[in-house]
């Protein structure tokens, strides 16, 4: 035997012995030698599986309820309402039964909604089968036991005494109807005392393996959930569903290895023990219930039983007298069944005698039974309950955390060998740079649209972009990051040049880090032209005022916020500060600090440069609130543009928010023209400035270069998704544009196909046509018509051969493209050359070879024979001369073949892609690139 088969078979053979041990309780000893004999028989295959079956029938109760409601579904005969409704309640529990067995015994899988739903349909039926059971029966005391009865019972006990053969028709259906009813009732009756509670015990069992199992699981699902969620565009590599899976598999393995332990069998096997022992305890009372009830009644007819007897053994006795040739072994017998009638009858002489004691032993056992029933239910029960948390605390035992890392460990195995297939599929691979190539192209194309360029162009300005890309440690600066980023420049700034891989990382950097808009970090580029510096310099430039500034006045500020108000800084007013960033960062945030927007600022100014009105507010407010305002150095400020010492100067006169709420309603009017506002933005102002105030309390001094790196920074979860799409990147380009190019040349010739089809079915038409004149010819030509079809077949190839050449010279496609339409030209030429059609004819030999066939049937021709077929042939045109045929069209047909097969060999074929010409034919089957 092979090694390796000799390792199976061992395999086999330690797994009987130990199933052995676990369904029969067998000891290792026993089992092995159990084990010997059907390895000798070589049947260990099909024992184990036996084995197998017998431990799930042991365990999984849902399986036995699963066979009985479907013998029931199918006893029932459906004939009324009810009957229906009856056979659909068993329907559904059968269903409800097979579906917990196939969950508990993992062949199916059932999600926590799904069993939470299988409670529902279980209540229903349930309710139902009551209204069933009720509809049919009605309660009634038996035995001195309250239990439903069949309403209908002595309606049918009185058709069945009637007998069946004495029935009317109508009877007859009642009886059938009855019987049914009545099975329908039996059915539902035992379906709500047994049938249901056990089915709710298989619920809450399933239930709880799938808590187990979920649990189990928890740390697994997280991981995985993790992985989807942040996994990136690696997650669609994972197989994260597959690897979810296989460890609900190997759970539901985990939870059915620990029902089918040794353990588990045994403590179960002992329960059905003392069940089967407490229901032979009934059977043995019941016994003697019965040999009681039949010596009462023997003594009650103990005279006639005796009388009986008598009569008997006297007919017994003149049989011995009256028949000489009895042999001894039948007297013998005869003597025997004297004697045992006279024993029966001296019995029931004794029992009469012992009438009474009889009848009060039968009632105390009757009453023994009655207990013993009742105590045989609360100890079945007990036994229920017990079986029951044996199962659970199986069940339970499986949930530690050793089993819950070993199934995360699966999780990461699964995610692996996804992750392994992946990198070493060759379609996953191939599919992964065609897409690349793909998008390559796509970007070209929209950078060469909003450039103008052609392609060549636009292919060197998307493979820059690789090389941004490559050269780039910023992760975030991807090929599709780049394109994006340019659209966003050209959108912004209305133009579109090539963008410099500084604008296009800065722009990069502050959309995807920082979080700007694209039309606010766009803005950078404007400063950045405007003051001669890079974008990155420009940037931080704005970061730098923003601090500085920021840790001045020891004012908090949202700096992503204070960066983008920054940005949008234009017109007069960046101007004014010299379209500087950083004094620009510093003018927004001492307006902040003071209460007010820049914007806000440069409105008051503009209000007070209106001399006359703004020095009769002045004058206007000190006389209203008695406050000293010195307008003048605000006003020079904004004569000067200078928004920081305007904000400072309107900031000295306004006085404090604590003084605004003591004035009255005019003067808080007055103050606030005075500075160009009105009552209520001045109000607001100096709220806000209270709570700038008091924001700085807490500040700890920054850097520019800490802020700058607070608004860069980005999750773990970003950094690992743009990390892999950085990856993917750098490995896509390595072929993404050659690759392009390639898919893209073959586009090219397939759209110089779309220009020859027509050319070339016009060819195979006239080909078809020469072939099918000349085979109508030649027959009726004899040896003339074999050199006309040799001349046609000529014509033909040299139609095919034009296809070809029409087609060849196309860069890589070419020649295959060329040798299909030659095939087709020449194929339709020649089928058509070599198709038979006869008006008149003459065909000689044959037999057999030659078949004519018509509606009267096929009829093959002798050898011999010389068949004529023709118009008219020995009537009105007695005289028969060789056939007169008319050449010409057949020549004018070939030379438009030549013609044609000229044509296209010489016609100039020049390539234009984006009004450019990149290729041309030099002589027919060669060409160039431009």
């Amino acid at each position: 035997m092979d090694p390796q088969d000799q390792q199976e078979l061992n395999k086999l053979y330690e797994k009987y012995i130990e199933l052995l041990q676990r369904a029969d309780g067998l000891t290792r000893q026993q089992a092995q030698a159990q084990a010997d004999q059907v390895k000798a028989a070589g049947n260990l295959t099909t024992s184990i599986s036996r084995l197998n079956k017998e431990l799930s029938d042991t365990v999984f109760k849902s399986d036995y309820l699963y066979q009985s409601f479907q013998e029931t579904t199918a006893e029932l005969k459906k004939q009324n309402v009810l009957l229906q409704a009856g056979k659909s309640i068993f329907k559904g529990l059968t269903t409800l039964s097979s579906d917990l067995n196939y969950f508990q015994q993992g062949i199916t899988d059932l999600t926590g909604k799904q069993l939470k739903r299988k409670g529902e349909i279980l209540a229903k039926n349930e309710l139902e089968l009551t209204n069933v059971r009720n509809r049919l029966g009605e309660e009634k005391e038996i035995n001195g036991v309250r239990q439903f009865a069949f309403k209908q019972e002595k309606l049918l006990n009185d058709l069945y005494t009637i007998g069946s053969e004495n029935l009317t028709a109508s009877q007859k259906k009642l009886l059938d109807q009855l019987k049914q009813e009545k099975e329908l009732f039996d059915a539902t009756n035992n379906a709500l005392s047994e049938g249901l509670p056990l089915l709710k015990k298989e619920l809450d069992i399933s239930k709880q393996i799938y808590d187990v199992r979920e649990d189990l699981g928890g740390m697994a699902t997280a991981a995985a959930g993790v992985v989807s969620k942040y996994g990136g565009s690696l997650a669609q590599f994972l197989n994260v569903d597959d690897a979810i899976d296989s460890v609900k598999q190997y759970n539901q393995s985990l939870i059915s290895d620990a029902l089918k332990s040794k353990e588990v069998i045994e403590q179960i096997k002992n329960i059905e023990d003392q069940r089967i022992a407490l229901l032979q305890n009934s059977l043995i009372i019941q016994k003697e219930i019965t040999k009681l009830t039949k010596d009462l009644e023997d003594a009650t007819n103990a005279v006639q039983i005796t009388q009986d007897n008598n009569n008997q053994i006297q007919e017994i006795q003149n049989q011995l007298a009256t028949q000489q040739n009895l042999t001894l072994v039948e007297k013998q017998q005869l003597q025997d069944e004297i004697k045992r009638l006279q024993d029966e009858s001296l019995r029931v002489q004794n029992l009469a005698n012992n009438g009474v004691n009889i009848q009060n032993e039968l009632l105390a056992k009757q009453n023994d039974l009655l207990n013993d029933e009742l105590n045989t239910k609360q100890q079945l029960a007990d036994l229920d309950k017990e079986e029951d948390k044996v199962k659970q605390d199986a069940i339970n035992s499986v949930n530690n955390l050793g089993n819950k890392f070993k199934s995360l460990g699966v999780l990461v195995k699964g995610l692996g060998t996804g992750l392994k297939k992946a990198l070493t599929d060759p379609l996953t691979i191939i599919t992964f740079f065609i897409d690349k190539a793909l998008d390559a192209n796509k970007q070209a194309v929209e950078l060469g649209k909003s450039l103008g360029y052609g392609n060549d162009r636009a292919e060197d300005f998307r493979e820059n972009m690789a090389d941004i890309v490559s050269n780039s440690n910023n992760l975030n600066v991807t090929s599709a990051n780049l394109v994006e980023a340019f659209g966003q420049l050209s959108e912004a700034t209305g133009l579109s040049y090539e963008f410099t891989a500084d604008q296009l990382e800065t722009q990069i950097k502050l959309t995807k880090q920082v979080g700007l808009q694209a039309d606010e970090a766009a803005q950078i580029q404007r400063f950045a032209v405007l003051n001669g510096k890079t974008s990155e310099e420009t940037y931080k430039s704005f970061v730098k005022g923003l601090a500085t500034t920021r840790n001045q006045l020891k004012v908090g500020i949202n700096f992503k916020a204070a960066l983008a108000e920054a940005t949008k800084i234009s017109g007069q007013l960046a101007a004014n500060l010299g379209n500087n960033p950083e004094t620009i960062a510093k003018a927004v945030v001492t307006a902040k600090a003071f209460g007010m927007t820049l914007d806000q600022v440069a409105k008051s100014g503009e209000s007070l440069l209106n001399f006359e009105s703004s020095i009769e507010s002045e004058l206007k407010a000190e006389l209203l609130t008695g406050k000293q305002l010195n307008l003048e150095r605000a006003r020079a400020a904004a004569l000067a543009g200078d928004q920081i010492t305007l904000a400072e100067e309107l900031n000295k006169n306004i006085g404090s928010s604590a003084e605004f709420t003591k004035m009255n309603v005019l003067q808080q009017k007055a103050l606030a023209e005075s500075v160009g506002m009105t009552s209520d933005e001045l109000a607001n102002t100096l709220r806000k400035r209270e709570e700038a105030i008091k924001s700085g309390k807490s500040l700890a001094q920054v850097t520019a270069e800490e802020a700058a790196e607070a608004l860069e920074r980005q999750t773990i979860q970003d950094k690992f998704n743009q990390a892999i799409l950085k990856l993917q990147d750098l490995i896509g380009n390595l072929v993404a544009g050659p690759l392009a190019m390639f898919i893209d040349g073959l586009s090219m010739a397939l759209q110089i196909v779309n220009f020859i089809t027509k050319p070339l079915q016009w060819m195979a038409d006239l080909s078809k046509y020469i072939g099918e004149t000349i085979s109508g010819w030649a027959n009726a030509l004899g040896p003339f018509g074999i050199l006309l079809k040799g001349i046609a077949g000529i014509a033909i190839l040299l139609a095919g051969y034009g296809a070809y050449a029409a087609l060849s010279w196309i860069p890589v496609v070419g020649p295959v493209l060329g040798a299909v339409a030659a095939a087709a030209v020449i194929g339709k030429g020649f089928s058509a050359l070599s198709s038979q059609k006869a008006d008149d004819m003459v065909s000689e030999g044959g037999y057999g070879k030659r078949t004519l066939l018509s509606p009267e049937g096929a009829i093959k021709l002798n050898d011999k024979d010389t068949v004529l077929a023709g118009t008219d042939l020995g009537g009105g045109t007695p005289n028969i001369s060789g056939p007169s045929i008319d050449l010409t069209p057949m020549i004018a047909a070939i030379n438009e073949v030549k013609a044609a097969v000229d044509g296209l060999m010489n016609r100039p074929v020049i390539i234009n892609m984006d009004s450019k010409q990149v290729g041309s034919n030099l002589v027919q089957g060669s060409y160039k690139l431009a």
